[in-house]
């Protein structure tokens, strides 16, 4: 059996296990255990999770505003907040945007590949893409 992790070469060294042995076999899936582990608590990011409270008046508001957005009043607060924080505004509609970006980009990129005219389409993008970058 060959290893070519170093890590697993040391860990073999370090318990006395001689490659190939059914020893050294139990030893790497050890070695592996102890390495998926710690592999998942270096990935884990900590989710904070808060839970405001609001009068029946103030969720109809955020589910009326919600509903303008496209998003969920749930989502809708989060955006709100971190929004607040970035100084940033809420793009309403924000999926449907990037597709549309999307679509005028590859269209345009069809019509240059076309020679036509494709004045329009390009203002189109360009303004587009800014709404999105001030927006975002």
């Amino acid at each position: 059996m060959s290893t070519r992790s170093k890590a697993l070469k040391q860990f073999l060294s370090e318990h006395g296990a001689v490659t190939g042995t059914p020893e050294a076999k139990a030893l790497t899936r050890e070695y592996r255990r102890i390495y998926k582990r710690l592999w998942k608590q270096k990935q884990l990011t900590l989710k904070i999770e808060l839970r405001p409270s609001f009068t029946k008046m103030e969720f109809y508001d955020i589910k009326i505003a919600a509903g303008f957005t496209g998003l969920s009043p749930t989502a809708f607060v989060k955006e709100s907040a971190l929004a607040a924080i970035s100084h940033a505004q809420i793009v309403p509609h924000k999926d449907t945007l990037l597709k549309v970006h999307q679509l005028v980009g590859l269209s345009l990129f069809q019509t240059l590949k076309h020679h036509q005219s494709y004045s329009n389409l390009s203002d189109a993008e360009r303004i587009l893409n800014q709404y999105l970058k001030e927006n975002h």
